[in-house]
């Protein structure tokens, strides 16, 4: 996109308003234009008019009491409406200054005309005629034509999105957002995640309906940075601490202190009557409208996101996705982000996700709620869940750990975490680079910037809009010289706290040791009394010698019986009793809010396995739940399997892979080279050789590069010696 200033035309109509008298006898007054009207523009690059009404007496910023637009009539005689805003209202000189903006995103002859209806003002302007020339913008981000997963630009420029969150800086400072955005664009970075809130950009936080002059000044000066420096936002509008009204752990519970809550005078006793309550509906929609008037002529906004972090009710968000969409003739794309769990595999975010005018699916993603292996966690949540819902999806937040800060975990800054997040959900599917959230604490002064800047130059050559698949790969393979002398390697599967509905609950253990399925299993298996979210945790597994599992048993509530079956037959049954005092735990503690005893038994319970294809389930037959922290299986992965994973994409004809060491999750993980390796991308149909390039996926440079030739569908692909994770592109040589 070009990054001079948005050029701005500015046309200044004069309304000439007529006045109802006592008796409600109104008559007519003519509008006219006051002075030149320019009839030229530019195509993807702004249009501002302004015009002059009479003092409003009502508020301004309330549809109610005026309701002030242009129709625009495009070349292929296309009608729009585009709302208008208050500039400002003047009553000692009786003045009213309106504005409003718009971006053509088609070359041509286009007519418009700003209509005007109140209980004091009403009437049309003449239509004016507008040439639109050529420009050199890409203009507004669209969902991709050539598959599910990307998007692309009115020009047709194809685009995946790389950056991290912003999502505020001191005071709305555009020079601190300027310091990021110059990061990010000298990085190859294109994307940013930015909040309005109660500290941020709070636009409706004094008075309700009223719109705060120099949030919204300060939020158009955002805007104008982000075009020039190449920066395309997530705009969220508001974050679930607005609703808050117990303690927040980050000072985030603003409820108090929201315009909406009676005690300030709004319409709402609870948080939960802002999303039922009439008026509360109303000065929302209000809200978005302004938005939508002030910001959505700019390109630069790639989504608007209503919530961070909040389970607002389906049937609200789909009376506000199509309501936004209808006044929005930009259409910028529409998301949203769930409350805990944050999972779109839950039932109840898949009406979310499902909704029609929901275009991105949306979720955090934190390693320690995913445990170690998060690389995979990540991968397999994009493949087998949130593509389900054939839209781009993406990874809002990342970080090491949801309530500490990535620079304690990371004080040495190796950025261990986010190259992985990065290059995970790459090759996951999504639209855009998982995006950390620690972006002044952890980044910037950590100067991890070069992680970005290496991927951005890797996949400078892809075509995103081209057709999509995942790639079927063997596991990452060594010689057998290598392998005659190394022993068998254990599995270690972890699992995921998370409370509630239980997602996903059956998993593949592939004889390379990689785990297929969404993310990984629910730690909790629920008893009798919870029948609702109770689910087994099922493994199918292929072993090639018999062996055992062993799992580990965290915490127990109240009662539990572990019973483990293979193949449908039970093979195991272990009472576990909690109580006061000593017991074959080693902690107890009661829970008086439930009159009952947690306790921390930390045991190992062993499982014989037979070879072969067999499914192991593990089950309770108690009341209460039993935790399971993590489950083993010993010896199950042949020496001729390396201690790598591999995951490829293929679009636009090119196949993209990334091979990462398994040793290396965290930054305290000790490296170890890996030599020799090879894996086989399977499944081809073509019969012509392939141009394989490696490159290093810090520096963004090529390290080796050769010409393969499949044998009978399979293709070998040998590894370059590398420590952490390298990945490389193959494209056919008819291609080039």
């Amino acid at each position: 996109m070009s990054k001079r200033p948005i050029k701005t035309i500015l046309v200044f109509l004069l309304v000439c308003s007529f006045v109802c008298c006592r008796h409600a006898r109104a008559e007519a007054a003519e509008i006219a234009f006051a002075g030149k009207v320019p009839g030229e523009a530019v195509c993807y690059e702004t249009v501002k008019v302004r015009f002059i009404l009479p003092y409003i007496k009502g508020n301004p910023d309330d549809i109610a009491d005026m309701d002030a637009y242009a129709v625009i009539i495009g070349p292929d005689r296309e009608t729009i409406s585009m709302p208008a805003y208050s500039v400002y209202n003047d009553k000692n000189k009786n003045m009213s200054v309106w504005e409003v903006r718009f971006t053509p995103t088609r070359s041509g002859e286009y007519k418009y005309y700003v209509k005007v209806r109140s209980s004091a003002v009403s009437g049309n302007t003449p239509a004016h005629d507008l040439l639109v020339g050529p420009g050199s913008g890409d203009g507004f981000l669209r969902r991709a034509s050539g598959n599910d997963h990307y998007l692309v630009f009115d020009s047709g420029r194809p685009f995946f999105g790389i950056g991290h969150n912003v999502a505020w800086v001191n005071k709305g400072s555009t020079k601190l957002f300027e310091r990021y955005f110059t990061e990010l664009e000298n990085n190859g970075c294109n994307m940013a995640r930015v909040w309005m809130c109660n500290w941020s950009f709070p636009l409706e936080w004094g008075d309700l309906g009223r719109y705060d002059k120099e949030a919204a000044e300060a939020l158009d000066r955002l805007l104008d940075l982000a075009a020039q420096k190449g920066i395309y936002l997530i705009l969220c509008l508001d974050t679930y601490g607005s609703l808050m009204s117990g303690e927040g752990g980050w000072d985030e519970d603003k409820w108090g202190a929201n315009p909406y809550n009676v005690c300030r005078g709004g319409p709402c006793r609870t948080p939960e009557d802002f999303f039922k309550d009439p008026d509360a509906i109303r000065f929302y929609k209000n809200k978005l409208r302004y938005i939508v008037a002030r910001y959505g002529h700019s390109p630069n906004i790639l989504a608007f996101e209503l919530w961070n972090e909040y389970n607002a009710p389906v049937e609200w968000l789909e009376e506000m996705t199509v309501y936004l969409r209808s006044i929005n003739p930009h259409r910028q794309l529409i998301t949203t982000s769930l409350g805990y769990p944050h999972r779109p595999g839950k039932k109840a975010a898949g009406k979310v996700w499902d909704l029609k005018r929901m275009d991105i699916v949306s979720e955090h993603l934190y390693s320690n709620d995913a445990g170690p292996d998060y690389s995979r966690v990540m991968i397999n949540e994009g493949r087998t869940g949130l593509s389900g819902y054939s839209k781009p999806f993406i990874f809002a937040e990342f970080g090491m750990d949801a309530s500490r800060d990535d620079k304690f975990i990371d004080p040495d800054g190796k950025g261990t975490a986010l190259h992985n997040s990065i290059w995970a959900s790459l090759v996951s599917g999504a639209m855009g680079t998982a995006m950390n959230w620690w972006w002044d604490s952890y980044i910037r002064p950590k100067k991890l910037y070069h992680h970005y800047k290496g991927l951005s130059l890797i996949l400078s050559g892809l075509d995103w809009n081209g057709p999509f698949k995942y790639i079927v790969t063997s596991g990452v393979m060594r010689p057998y010289e290598v392998a005659r002398n190394t022993s068998p390697r254990d599995v270690e599967i972890s699992t995921r706290n998370e409370w509630g509905e239980i997602g996903p609950n059956r998993f593949f253990v592939s004889r390379d040791g990689s785990l297929s399925g969404t993310g990984n299993p629910n730690k909790y298996l629920h008893g009798t009394d919870k029948m609702s979210i109770k689910k087994d945790m099922i493994f199918d597994y292929d072993g090639s010698r018999p062996g055992k599992a062993v799992i580990n048993i965290g915490k127990v509530s109240q009662d539990a019986e572990l019973v483990v079956l293979i193949d449908g037959k039970e093979v195991l049954k272990k009472r576990l009793p909690t109580g006061p005092g000593e017991g074959p735990w080693k902690k107890s503690r009661y829970k008086e809010e439930w009159d009952l005893y947690q306790c921390e038994y930390d045991m190992d319970i062993d499982v014989p396995l037979p070879r072969g294809r067999h499914t192991l389930t593990l089950s309770n037959k108690g009341g209460d739940w039993v935790s399971i922290e993590k489950v083993t299986f010993k010896g199950y992965v042949d020496s001729i399997y390396e201690n790598a994973m591999c995951a490829g994409i293929q679009v636009g004809g090119k196949m993209l892979f990334w091979v990462k060491n398994n040793a290396v999750s965290m930054p305290t993980d000790t490296v170890g080279r890996i030599e020799g390796a090879f894996f086989d991308v399977m499944d081809l149909t073509g019969r012509y050789d392939y141009n394989v390039e490696w490159y290093d996926t810090v520096s963004g440079k090529a390290v080796s590069s050769c010409v393969a030739t499949p044998y009978r569908g399979k293709l070998r692909l040998e590894v370059p010696p590398f420590d952490t994770d390298i990945a490389c592109i193959v494209s056919p040589k008819e291609v080039e």
